[in-house]
C-alpha cells in the first residue's frame, strides 16, 4: 500500500510509456487478485494509480471491484471523489460501477444502500469541479455510468427512491442550471438503459423541465416588469434546452404506459410552440431536437382531437408578425405532416382553415413551405386539396 501510494504521488511516472503503463497495469490486476479480501488499503492509492493507467485502467479497476468490499472502499471513494482531480474522479466513477456490477442480488441487498450514498456523493464532486471553473459534462458522463451501473441492481422501488433522491438534491443551492443538468443527464442513461421502465421517473423533473422550456422562474413567484423584460432579453441555455428536449424524446420512444396524459399533453406542447416565439432560440433546435420532439409528442397523443389542437396553436403562430417565426411555424407543420402521415389527416381541417393565408405570405420562403404542406396532406389524404381551399376562399369571400 504504501508502495503504491508513493508510485501513484509521482508526477506522471508512466507518461508516454506505453509497454510500461501495460506492464504496470497488469501488475496492478495481478496484485489485488492475490490480495482478495485484504485490498481495503489498496483502495485509495490503488485507484489513483489507475487513474493514470490509460488502456490498463479498465482491468486493474475491476480487479480492485472483485478484491474488496463495498463497505470498506466507501470512506476512500467518497474522499478520491472529492479530491479534486478529474482523473482520479472518473476512476473512482468507474470503481463504483465495477463495484455494483460485481455484486449478486443477495450482496446488492446488504450493500447497495451504502453504494447508493457513494453514487449520491459523487454529485458533489461534479458540482465542485464546476465550481471552479470545469467543464462538468465529462465527469457527469463518468459518474452517469456509474449511476447505471447501480440502478441495473435496484428493484423498481429502489431505482424511484434513489432517483428522487437526485432530484432533491437538484432543486437545492444556487446552481439550477448544472444541477437540472445532471438530473437530466442520469435520466437520459436511464432511458437508454431502461427503456419504458424509466419512463415513469420523468415525473420527478418534469416541473423543472417544463420551467426551463417556457422560460419561467423555477420558484414561480411572480415577476415584475422589469424583471421580466430582464429575463426575456436573457440568452437561453441552448445547450440545456437540447439535454430538455431530447430527454421528452427519448420518454415519448419509450412511453408505453401513456404517462402522457391530456394535462401534461397540452403543458408539453404550449411549451414546445412557445419557443417558436425566439426564432434566435428555435431556429438551431428546430430540425435535430424542437421538430422531433413535437413529432414525438403527437405520436403518444392519448386523442386524435389532441393533435387537432397542436396543429392549430402550431399555425396560430403562423400568423404572427415576425417572418422567422411564422417560418418556422410552416416548417413544424410541414415536419409534423411528414412524420405522422395518416394520423395527422384528424388535423385536416385545422390545417386547410390556416394554410391559405401562408400560400399568400409576403415572405416567399413561407408561401414555398406552404405549397409543399398541401402537396404533402395531398399525397396522403388523396384529395383534391387545391380544389377544397379554392371552395373555402369563395366561401369566405361571400
Amino acid at each position: 500500500a504504501n508502495f503504491l501510494s508513493q508510485l501513484a504521488a509521482t508526477p506522471n511516472p508512466l507518461a508516454g510509456v506505453t509497454e510500461t503503463t501495460a506492464a504496470a497495469g497488469g501488475a496492478l490486476e495481478l496484485l489485488l487478485g492475490a490480495a482478495g479480501g485484504l485490498a481495503e488499503p489498496f483502495v485509495a492509492p490503488a485507484t489513483t494509480l489507475a487513474s493514470r493507467l490509460g488502456q490498463g485502467r479498465s482491468a486493474a479497476l475491476k480487479a480492485l471491484a472483485l478484491a474488496v468490499d463495498v463497505r470498506a472502499a466507501l470512506p476512500a471513494l467518497d474522499a478520491l471523489m472529492e479530491a479534486g482531480d478529474p482523473h482520479v474522479f472518473a476512476a473512482a466513477s468507474e470503481l463504483t460501477g465495477s463495484l455494483a456490477g460485481s455484486l449478486t442480488p443477495e450482496l446488492f441487498r446488504e450493500q447497495g444502500a451504502q453504494l447508493s450514498e457513494l453514487v449520491l456523493a459523487g454529485l458533489r464532486g461534479v458540482e465542485s469541479f464546476a465550481a471552479r471553473g470545469a467543464d462538468p459534462l465529462p465527469l457527469l458522463a463518468h459518474w452517469t455510468a456509474a449511476f447505471n451501473a447501480v440502478a441495473l441492481k435496484c428493484q423498481a422501488r429502489q431505482l424511484a427512491a434513489l432517483f428522487a433522491r437526485v432530484v432533491q438534491w437538484t432543486r437545492q443551492g444556487a446552481r439550477g442550471s448544472l444541477r437540472l443538468t445532471i438530473a437530466l443527464s442520469v435520466l437520459n442513461g436511464l432511458l437508454e438503459t431502461l427503456g419504458s421502465l424509466a419512463v415513469p421517473l420523468t415525473g420527478e423533473v418534469l416541473e423543472p423541465l417544463l420551467e426551463t422550456l417556457s422560460h419561467s422562474p423555477s420558484d414561480h413567484e411572480p415577476l415584475s416588469a422589469s424583471k421580466l423584460s430582464k429575463r426575456s432579453s436573457r440568452p437561453r441555455d441552448l445547450g440545456l434546452l437540447r439535454l430538455c428536449l431530447s430527454t421528452l424524446i427519448r420518454v415519448f420512444e419509450h412511453d408505453r404506459a401513456l404517462f402522457v396524459d391530456a394535462l401534461k399533453f397540452d403543458r408539453l406542447i404550449e411549451a414546445f410552440v412557445g419557443l417558436l416565439d425566439d426564432p434566435s432560440t428555435a431556429q438551431p433546435l428546430s430540425e435535430q431536437h424542437l421538430f422531433p420532439a413535437v413529432r414525438g409528442l403527437l405520436e403518444n397523443s392519448p386523442t386524435p382531437g389532441l393533435i387537432a389542437a397542436a396543429f392549430r396553436l402550431v399555425l396560430r403562430k403562423a400568423g404572427v408578425a415576425d417572418p422567422k417565426t411564422r417560418l418556422l411555424a410552416a416548417q413544424l407543420a410541414l415536419s409534423l405532416i411528414q412524420g405522422l402521415r395518416e394520423a395527422a389527416l384528424s388535423a385536416q381541417t385545422e390545417i386547410l382553415a390556416h394554410v391559405q393565408g401562408l400560400l399568400e405570405d409576403e415572405t416567399l420562403e413561407v408561401a414555398l413551405v406552404a405549397k409543399n404542406l398541401v402537396k404533402e396532406l395531398e399525397a396522403i389524404s388523396g384529395d383534391n386539396l387545391e380544389e377544397m381551399l379554392e371552395e373555402m376562399h369563395q366561401n369566405a369571400d361571400d
